[in-house]
């Protein structure tokens, strides 16, 4: 929506720079002459418009990667904090099957075939990243990291890579860290609530606070005034 909105700004300010460029375009020559817009009288506000059309479009084309540079951004941060909601989810999925017997591997294969998840997509991923050789395990859970910075899979992925290598059982780790995981999302949460108010703030005094002091003050600004022509 705010691409389209956008998109649609820039055609309107293109269409405005067109019709002051070329009013003959807008009007017809027959027009344009019945109005006195001769070329003499038309040619400095043709140059001041020209001026400022190139001004809009070089700024446009300055501007335009800096958005969709900031828009995939914000896509990577929530699909980084999908991934996050998702973990804990995950861990108690894997812990089942690391009690049924399961390894670590096989665990992982069955949660990224049964479900369908942002996290079980870039879970998949990496499995297939060393599965297939492409790179060693150790260094796809660091791709892993640096596909979704969230400090939440980054500890996740600091504690199977510890526990993979030195060879320590994951599933009393496990636990553990789903509980703390899921009190570490709580906190955030919270922390999101308590900001919320501050936030209203600026939508609270720029749109509610002018219209209930046109309400207030109006009527005795009306009195005054009819007091004053009388």
């Amino acid at each position: 929506m705010v691409a389209l909105a956008g998109a649609v700004g820039v055609g309107m300010i293109v269409r405005v720079i067109l019709d002051g460029l070329y009013p003959s375009r807008r009007l017809g020559s027959v027009r344009a002459r019945e109005l006195g817009l001769d070329g003499a009288a038309l040619a400095p506000v043709q140059r001041v418009l020209k001026s400022v059309g190139l001004r809009a479009i070089a700024d446009t084309r300055r501007l335009l990667p800096q958005f969709f540079a900031w828009r995939q951004t914000r896509q990577d941060q929530r699909r980084a904090q999908r991934c996050a909601r998702e973990l804990p989810d995950m861990i108690d999925i894997l812990t089942l099957g690391l009690q049924a017997g399961l390894s670590f591997d096989a665990a992982l294969s069955a949660y990224v075939e049964r479900f369908d998840t942002v996290l079980a997509q870039e879970l998949k991923s990496m499995q297939h990243s060393y599965q297939l050789g492409l790179c060693s395990r150790r260094q796809a859970l660091h791709k892993l990291c640096d596909r979704v910075p969230d400090d939440a899979v980054m500890r996740f992925i600091a504690v199977v890579s510890e526990a993979l290598d030195l060879g320590t059982p994951l599933l009393p780790t496990f636990g553990t860290l789903s509980f703390e995981l899921r009190r570490y999302q709580k906190l955030k949460l919270e922390e999101q609530i308590a900001r919320a108010p501050v936030k209203l703030l600026v939508p609270l005094g720029l749109c509610v606070l002018p219209a209930v002091l046109i309400l207030l003050m109006g009527p005795v600004l009306l009195q005054m005034i009819a007091g004053l022509h009388l």
